[in-house]
């Protein structure tokens, strides 16, 4: 039975204790604040200092000896005797320490150690960026690889996968570890061969597409003892599956992927027919054309919504007549023309989605990253396409769809890391129930944050941009700017070019460009103009001369809804103790500015912005506005899983209570 749980455990879902809110959810919160988290900080910074100790006697050992003991150490660790079980990990670590240094010619810092002892006994770890998290994951993953069961590694991006393998892979395999990576354009034949390996790298995206496509092929129909019994009985085909299980698993940047993108579905959908869908979005394109924004309905910006009022719906009733039969229901029509407008106010070219050789393409709005083969559901996509005067592609079916979310609570062991886990303590306890540890730096910060400084629009912002991009390259010192979307990237290069000034940009067109464009980010003189993807699980390197001058100087030029996305950029300086700045310039015209702030505020703000005091107010109220972004998407999170849990336990016919 265990033979047979570990090959089709896609299917063997874990069983995890539901979430508790309300009274539950307040003692779970209790709990949580008297757990001694410092305490097992300091235990797990003792046994690094350990296994760096016993590692120093073992550079004595031939190869054939270490390997010989690590087989040994392997074979002990999955014993698991409570009696001495610390101390066999101690052992078990510096061992693979030793084998670190002679494979990789890199000695593991004792932050990285104890990163890695975390990582293994399921914790959540914040590393500061430029700590080495990279190397703290594949200790992790070899002590979990040895285990038998799969342990997977989720990366930011395919490029990150394969190189993390490319590097690793000495180590992995000196210590008989098998390791391989799943990206986007791996068929599925050699997924299936990738996956029998100990550990896989690949991102949240990727796994969890295998995982539906293998739900997808057994059609929820069995669970563990009907394929036991099957097997047996040799009557009924048994599926191929592709992946080899849920076990374990540790998530890079774990604060994107197990929160700000988390009540994110993924899904998978085959392409339709839908002749009279194609019709109706154009016919709803000729529609909305004749409405204007209050005049004939009114905006929700905080919640992407739109609100027809009678002058709107009396337009609409006199021309639904154009629409096909089918489509001039009520009910119907109004969603049509709803999704219509959406599509035309709330989702705008180069901030949301591009045009790539007239096929649009969906950008992630955090990473600013192009998301090649995602379509947007019940005819947005089509909306949006009619928009642009492009042609409308085929609606999608959906044949499986799940969350990230729901997908990373079905691992049996849950852990992973980030630079900036601010503010998530509660959400992960509560959601995955995991704690989070603090790995201390191997060197006191150096990033100097300048005081931030707001416009009060958003020409002004740019224009106040530019002067200091212009004031600092005079000194020599690099610059990152980080904007938020690709249109304000371009637009301020076409600024800073303006000046005869040369600078290079990153987002999601130049996506291929990018490990080149950071790698010469940290040159003098350098101007680089970049979305949130810039660079991130990479360093930005700068020589002694421009680290002693201030070294990178980072830019923001608007604040997301999360203060830890707006931490990613500025963590792109200063990295490994060295110097760097950064400055926020905002605007009373940012749009988490306007979506959360009520008009009159802002305008009388505009009022008294240019003034000392109106800069202090302006800026504790952009502050509190990003406080509250931040706890609308925590509920949303906690409420999208609320839901799910509810609607687990009610249907009898659900997947999980089979």
């Amino acid at each position: 039975m265990n033979r047979l749980s570990r090959k089709y455990q896609p299917l063997v879902h874990t069983k995890k204790s539901n979430p508790v809110f309300g009274f539950d959810g307040l003692l779970k919160t209790i709990f949580r604040l008297t757990y001694y988290s410092r305490r097992i900080e300091r235990k797990l910074m003792q046994q690094a200092q350990d296994v760096i100790r016993i590692s120093n006697t073992l550079t004595n050992l031939s190869d054939a000896e270490l390997t010989i003991a690590l087989q040994q150490c392997k074979n002990t660790l999955k014993q698991k005797r409570r009696n001495n079980k610390d101390e066999m990990l101690v052992n078990a670590v510096a061992h693979i320490v030793e084998a670190c240094k002679r494979t990789l010619k890199i000695r593991p810092f004792d932050v990285q150690i104890m990163g890695a002892l975390a990582l293994y006994q399921n914790y959540v770890i914040e590393m500061k960026p430029g700590e080495g998290k990279t190397l703290a994951a594949g200790l992790a993953a070899i002590l979990k690889g040895w285990s038998g069961f799969p342990c997977h590694v989720v990366t930011t991006n395919d490029y990150l996968a394969r190189r993390d393998v490319a590097t690793l892979k000495p180590v992995f395999q000196f210590c008989g570890v098998s390791v391989g990576s799943i990206v986007q354009e791996i068929p599925e034949e050699q997924r299936r061969i990738i996956y029998l390996n100990d550990v896989v790298y690949g991102t949240s995206k990727e796994l969890l597409a295998d995982f539906l496509r293998d739900q997808i092929r057994l059609n929820s129909e069995f669970d563990a003892h009907q394929l036991l019994i099957n097997q047996f009985s040799q009557t009924h085909a048994i599926p191929k599956n592709i992946m080899r299980g849920l076990h374990s698993v540790i998530v890079d940047e774990a604060d994107s992927v197990l929160s700000d993108e988390a009540i994110t579905p993924l899904i998978i959908s085959v392409e339709g027919q839908n002749h009279l869908l194609k019709e109706a979005v154009l016919v709803t394109k000729f529609i909305i054309d004749k409405l204007q924004p209050n005049i004939h309905y009114t905006l929700n910006s905080r919640y992407r919504d739109v609100q027809l009022n009678p002058i709107g719906k009396t337009i609409i009733d006199n021309l639904a007549y154009e629409l096909p039969p089918i489509w001039r229901l009520p009910l119907w029509r109004d969603e049509l023309i709803q999704q219509a407008l959406i599509a035309r106010e709330f989702f705008i070219k180069e901030h949301q989605y591009t045009i790539i050789d007239e096929k649009l393409v969906i950008v992630d709005e955090k990473t600013g990253r192009l998301m090649p083969g995602r379509t947007w559901r019940y005819g947005l996509q089509q909306a949006i396409e009619a928009k642009e005067n492009i042609e409308l592609s085929n609606p999608s079916e959906t044949r499986a769809s799940l969350s990230f979310q729901h997908f990373f609570r079905l691992y049996k062991n849950l852990s992973g890391m980030s630079g900036t886990l601010h503010g998530l303590k509660n959400e992960f306890w509560h959601i995955y129930s995991v704690h989070i540890l603090s790995i201390p730096s191997r060197f006191p910060s150096q990033l100097t944050l300048l005081s931030d400084v707001i416009y009060k629009s958003n020409e002004d912002k740019w224009t106040g941009v530019v002067a200091q991009i212009k004031y600092i390259s005079l000194q020599g010192l690099p610059i990152l700017v980080g904007t938020r979307s690709i249109h304000d990237s371009e637009k301020l290069a076409e600024k800073i070019r303006g000046l005869g000034l040369s600078c290079n940009v990153l987002n999601a067109l130049y996506h291929a460009e990018e490990a080149k464009i950071i790698e010469q980010a940290g040159q003098p003189y350098a101007i680089t103009i970049a979305t949130n993807m810039a660079g991130r699980g990479t360093d930005i390197l700068v020589n002694e001369d421009i680290n002693k001058a201030g070294g990178l100087h980072v830019i923001s030029t608007e604040r997301y809804e999360s203060r830890r996305i707006d931490w990613q950029l500025y963590g792109r300086s200063a990295r490994q103790g060295q110097h760097g700045k950064a400055v926020s310039v905002l605007s009373l015209e940012d749009e988490l500015f306007v979506t959360y702030c009520p008009n009159y505020i802002r305008n009388g703000l505009k009022k008294i912005v240019s003034t000392v005091i109106g800069q202090k107010i302006s800026l504790l109220i952009y502050q509190h506005i990003q406080k509250k972004a931040e706890h609308v998407a925590f509920l949303s999170r906690k409420n999208m899983l609320l839901h799910d849990t509810q609607l687990r336990n009610t249907l009898p016919f659900h997947p999980e209570n089979s």
